[in-house]
C-alpha cells in the first residue's frame, strides 16, 4: 500500500484490519491481492475464511487437508471434563500465556467416541485453520521423507492452527518392530518427535494426535515434551447418549419428535456416538419412507433394532482399559473409570460366538 489511492481502496473492502490479518495468516502477497480484488470488483466485504481455505488447498492440498469446521463445543454431546480442559487451552492461546499451552495432546479411546470431533470443535473456539495431516508416504525413495519435510514448513507458514494427526500408531508405532521400508518410517518418526519437541511451535501449532491403541505408539512420542496430555476418551453412558440423539438430529437438521430419549438411551448400551448418529440416519430414512414429518419413538425404536455395531464389546473394552493406562492426569478419570481401573485393568472376557447348529 505505497500509495494514498492504493490504501483507500484497501479501506474500502477492509473494514477490519485486525480481523483480516489473523485470517489471511498462511496466504501469500499474491494470494491475498486476489482476495482483495475480487472483493472490489463485486463491491463487497471479502469473505477471507472461505476464500483462504479454497487458495490453501491449492497450495498444500496434497498434504493436508485443510478444514473448515462447522460446529464448536455445543455440537459435542458429554465429555464436559474435556472440553473443559480444551477450553483452558483456548483461553491460554488467546491470551498469549503461553506458558499454560500444552506441547500436543493425545486423544485415546474406541472408534467412534468423538475424538476427531473434539480436535475440529476446538478449532472451531479457537476460531484458527483445522489441519488434518495425510498420509506423507511415497513409493519413490527419498519421497516420504521430502514430503514430511515440506509438511513441517507448511505448519509452520499457516500458523496458527490446529492440527489433527488420526490414527497415529499406524504410523507411529514402536521403533523394535519390523518395518521393511528401508527406515523411512524411523525417519518419519524422528522427524515428527523433533518436530513436536520445538518450543517455538508452543500455543501456535496445537496437535491433536489421535489413536485406538495407545500400546502401539512409541514411547518417545509419548513422554513430557512431546505430548504432554494423554486423555482417554471413553464410550458415552446414559446421558450422554440421551443427548447424543438431540445433537446429531440438529447437527444434520433432522426434524424429531421423540420424547422417549431416556428409553432409547438404556436400548444404546454399549454403542457409541458414531454408532448413534448412524442410528439417528436410518430412523429418519424410516420417517421418510412412513410419511413422517419427523423422527417418531418408532422411527428410532426401529432404527436401534436393526442395527448392528462393528466392534465387538470385546475390542471395546480392551482399547478403554488401554486408554485409562496410558492417562496422563486424574483429573481424566472418570467415576466409571477410576484411577484403580488403570493400574489394576480386568481382564477382558472372551466373546463366545452361538453354538453352529448342524444337522
Amino acid at each position: 500500500l505505497n500509495s494514498e489511492s492504493a490504501r483507500q481502496r484497501f479501506n474500502d473492502v477492509v473494514t477490519d484490519i485486525d480481523d483480516f490479518t489473523r485470517h489471511t495468516a498462511g496466504l501469500s502477497w499474491r494470494d491475498i491481492m486476489i482476495i482483495l480484488r475480487e472483493a472490489r470488483a463485486e463491491g463487497r466485504v471479502p469473505d477471507v475464511r472461505a476464500r483462504r481455505i479454497e487458495l490453501l488447498q491449492k497450495s498444500y492440498g496434497d498434504l493436508m487437508e485443510i478444514v473448515e469446521p462447522l460446529y464448536g463445543f455445543e455440537g459435542i454431546a458429554g465429555l464436559q471434563g474435556i472440553k473443559e480442559f480444551f477450553e483452558e487451552v483456548r483461553q491460554a492461546i488467546m491470551s498469549g500465556d503461553l506458558r499454560l499451552v500444552p506441547l500436543g495432546v493425545l486423544l485415546m479411546g474406541p472408534p467412534g467416541t468423538g475424538k476427531t470431533a473434539i480436535a475440529e470443535a476446538f478449532a472451531r473456539e479457537c476460531g484458527v485453520l483445522f489441519v488434518k495431516i495425510k498420509n506423507p508416504r511415497s513409493m519413490w525413495l527419498g519421497e516420504s521423507e521430502r514430503k514430511s519435510e515440506l509438511i513441517f514448513t507448511a505448519l509452520r507458514e499457516l500458523a496458527p492452527a490446529i492440527v489433527l494427526r488420526d490414527e497415529v500408531d499406524e504410523e507411529d508405532s514402536g521403533r523394535d518392530g519390523f518395518q521393511g521400508d528401508s527406515g523411512t518410517s524411523g525417519r518419519i518418526r524422528r522427524g515428527w518427535m523433533e518436530f513436536l519437541s520445538d518450543p517455538k511451535i508452543r500455543g501456535k501449532i496445537f496437535v491433536v494426535s489421535c489413536t485406538n491403541r495407545p500400546d502401539r505408539l512409541d514411547p518417545a512420542l509419548k513422554r513430557s515434551g512431546r505430548t504432554d496430555e494423554r486423555i482417554p476418551v471413553l464410550m458415552p453412558d446414559s446421558a450422554t447418549r440421551s443427548a447424543l440423539f438431540s445433537v446429531k438430529a440438529k447437527r444434520y437438521d433432522y426434524p424429531m419428535t421423540a420424547v422417549r430419549i431416556t428409553e432409547h438411551a438404556r436400548a444404546t448400551d454399549g454403542l457409541s456416538g458414531a454408532d448413534i448418529e448412524v442410528i439417528v440416519r436410518r430412523a429418519f430414512t424410516s420417517a421418510v419412507r412412513a410419511g413422517h414429518k419427523a423422527i417418531t419413538d418408532d422411527d428410532l425404536a426401529f432404527a436401534i433394532g436393526d442395527f448392528i455395531p462393528s466392534a465387538s464389546q470385546a475390542e471395546i473394552k480392551k482399547m478403554s482399559e488401554l486408554a485409562i493406562k496410558e492417562t496422563s492426569s486424574r483429573r481424566f478419570l472418570t467415576p466409571e473409570f477410576p484411577p484403580s481401573a488403570a493400574e489394576n485393568p480386568k481382564p477382558v472376557a472372551e466373546e463366545r460366538m452361538p453354538p453352529h447348529k448342524t444337522k
